[in-house]
């Protein structure tokens, strides 16, 4: 039978700690850490996927990432090289189109075009009705 350690025991640091509840726990890795960091970011790209004004704001923010770089000359631009693949996989989540998140993609890469708000665009194509012409294009899902 295992002994319950506590913090005023002695012999605490040679001891597994049980705590109250009599359930022992691993101590969390960074693998632990890295998973439910990627639970959470993919139920806030599904969550936004789903709800068109939650999709805005993620878009919003997608687009004010990447134009930032002008806050900080040279150095900036080098960070867009960064941000470029990152920003290709959250349009392509989003959006599911390849062309879209290319074209951020493009955006981000090449210097000087970081003020075309790619993700906004793609959100007003798919969800303004005067731009279904356009949507199925770019959207080849719907």
């Amino acid at each position: 039978m295992r002994r319950k350690a506590s913090k005023g025991d002695k012999d605490y640091v040679d001891a597994e700690y049980i705590p109250p509840d009599g359930n022992p726990r691993k101590e969390p890795t960074k693998e632990d850490f890295d998973e439910e960091v990627n639970k959470a970011a993919n139920s806030l790209l599904d969550d936004a996927a789903s709800n068109v004004y939650t999709k805005l704001f993620l878009c919003l923010v997608i687009d004010f990432i990447g134009s930032s770089s002008y806050l900080i000359p040279i150095i900036g631009e080098a960070s867009d090289f960064a941000w470029a693949p990152i920003e290709f996989y959250l349009l392509q989540r989003l959006f599911g189109s390849t062309a879209i998140a290319s074209f951020g993609f493009i955006e981000e890469a090449l210097p000087g075009l970081d003020f075309i708000p790619t993700a906004t665009i793609a959100w007003c194509i798919e969800n303004v009705e005067g731009l279904r012409g356009i949507k199925s294009i770019l959207f080849p899902k719907d």
